[in-house]
């Protein structure tokens, strides 16, 4: 499912980069995207853990997370 979404996207968003760029282009957009992935994990590990119950933290770190993608979506 992800390659349907992200393939296209990452094409489009290339389209204006220049053929001799490419290459830094999709340097920087993996890098970008590991370095995200595992910051967005950490946080949610670290706010899930906040709490005494296992339960009430991980509800409180998937409001988070639907918070940052609300505000994400919003930004752009």
């Amino acid at each position: 499912g992800n390659a349907l979404v992200f393939s296209p996207a990452i094409s489009e968003s290339f389209r204006g980069v220049a053929p001799r760029e490419i290459s830094h282009a999709t340097a920087l957009n993996n890098t970008l995207r590991q370095v995200s992935g595992a910051v967005s994990v950490t946080m949610l590990i670290v706010i899930s853990s906040i709490p005494h119950s296992f339960v009430l933290g991980m509800r409180i770190s998937m409001w988070v997370t639907v918070v940052l993608v609300l505000l994400m979506l919003a930004v752009f």
